[in-house]
């Protein structure tokens, strides 16, 4: 037998022994007592349902459509920026060119 082989059956050993180990029965912990102790609540027959005045309704509104806004500005901005190439060497000699330390003079 090789060494190699003995040290691949030493380390399997080893692991099967320390697998073997499997506590019977675990202590209960902080979050199972927790739950032990709380009492039982019940759901709520309804969820009362508050509704905005028309001033506060208008105010939602308006940043609702300065949302729309902004993100339909950055939509834009976007698909203005020119595509980003695809080419693998072409982007590895750009990261290059990024990690060049500048010339000393």
């Amino acid at each position: 037998m090789s060494r190699a082989h003995f040290l691949l059956l030493a380390a399997a050993a080893l692991t099967a022994g320390a697998c073997a180990y499997v506590p019977e029965a675990r202590a209960p912990s902080w979050a199972d007592a927790q739950l032990d102790e709380a009492r039982a609540s019940q759901a709520p027959d309804f969820i009362p349902e508050e509704r905005l005045d028309d001033a506060d309704l208008l105010v939602f509104e308006d940043h609702q459509r300065a949302l729309v806004e902004e993100r339909d500005a950055v939509q834009a901005r976007v698909e203005a920026l020119p595509p980003l190439p695809t080419d693998a060497e072409d982007h590895a000699r750009r990261a290059r060119e990024r990690a060049r330390p500048p010339e000393s003079r």
